[in-house]
């Protein structure tokens, strides 16, 4: 087949047909990909801990609340107070605390850039020792941050991230 096409296309002719016929089939996996893009949310039962309940709706935490405690998290973390500040709950915290002491230069600050988004994803109300209850609200926020720091080798340095967080806010709340 080749040798036919060659001989009345020309090789030049070939290799341009053979081009389109490439960048057609490459038009039409993109094109194909797109059906993977679509997002569903995937439902999954709340469980709630142990003396709480999950709210009927969810109500979000005022931004001011998380922005505020991002500031505290960032706080502990440029003053080496970080482990007062995470949950015992917190997945690997000794080791999360160990390869910040071990592989983050002693004078690295950090600094909020951008609190890019915050979601409130679960909360739960509970019985406290009087007349009220407590709100218990799973926070979560988008950051942008900056590490900066002085390397011996190549000066000040800038490192720009973005990571996800995630609060445990709890708040006193009156009944209603």
């Amino acid at each position: 087949m080749t040798r036919f096409l060659t001989k009345y296309m020309g090789s030049q002719a070939l290799r341009s047909a053979l081009m389109v016929v490439a960048l057609m089939s490459l038009m039409t996996a993109t094109v194909d990909a797109r059906e993977f893009r679509r997002t569903a949310p995937i439902i999954t039962p709340t469980s709630a801990p142990p003396g709480l309940n999950p709210v009927d709706k969810i109500q979000p935490v005022d931004r001011r609340v998380i922005e505020d405690a991002i500031q505290k998290l960032m706080d502990a973390w440029n003053t080496g107070g970080l482990e007062n500040l995470l949950s015992d709950n917190f997945f690997d915290k000794a080791r999360l605390l160990d390869a910040i002491a071990e592989d983050v230069p002693r004078d690295a600050r950090i600094r909020i850039l951008a609190v890019e988004g915050v979601q409130t994803l679960q909360q739960f109300v509970g019985p406290e020792d009087g007349d009220g209850f407590l709100l218990i609200s799973v926070v979560t926020a988008i950051v942008r941050t900056q590490v900066e720091f002085d390397d011996p080798v190549l000066g000040f340095r800038r490192l720009e991230g973005r990571g996800e967080y995630v609060f445990e806010i709890t708040m006193r709340a009156q009944l209603q």
